[in-house]
This record gives C-alpha cells, structure tokens and sequence, in this order.
C-alpha cells in the first residue's frame, strides 16, 4: 500500500505504516515540512523522528531511541558514545537498524 502524503492539509495526521515491526505516523507541519514518529507497535513507544522536506523529499532523523536501535557506521555496529556522523542513512524497523554510509 502507497500512501500519498503530499495532500495532507497542514496539521493533518496519517498512519502511514502500521505493521508488527513499526507504526509510522505523518504529520504535516506546514507547506514545505513533514513530520513522522516511528513507533513500537507492541508498546506504542516513540523509537524516531524524522524531518521531511515536502519539495525535495529529503529525510532527516532528528531523535531515535539508543535502545531499540543498532546503529552502525558503514556495516560497523557503534556505541551511543560514539558521536554524530555525517552520510546516507537507512532504517530498518524489522532488524531494528539504522546504518550510516559515509
């Protein structure tokens, strides 16, 4: 199922994905700015959020949780301690990872 969120009227709400792995809820904060909090299905936990810019497309995590996540930096697992890297980033809510390719 493709859902369509560009006609999301600014400060509408859509689940977007709702599986056994995430629920993914859109939020449209204004014209150019989406908003989705990816959540535990089995406890409803808030486990990231993600920033979209609604004209080029572009994602943007600003929070995610340490402990649900593995996070790792071009295939290698890293530490909370670790600090920010700067690259691609993909998450997958069924192995609960998030790698950073830089």
């Amino acid at each position: 199922m493709s859902i369509d969120v560009t006609n999301t009227p600014i400060g509408g709400t859509v689940v977007v994905a709702n599986t056994h792995y995430i629920k993914s809820i859109f939020t449209r904060a204004s014209q150019s700015e989406g908003l989705i909090e990816l959540r535990d299905p089995s406890t409803g936990k808030l486990v990231m959020k993600v920033s979209i810019d609604m004209n080029t497309g572009v994602q943007r995590p600003t929070w995610f949780d340490w402990d649900f996540w593995t996070v790792k930096i071009n295939g290698k697992q890293i530490a909370r301690e670790a600090g920010a890297a700067q690259g691609s980033m993909r998450w997958n809510p069924e192995s609960r990872t998030i790698d950073i390719q830089t």
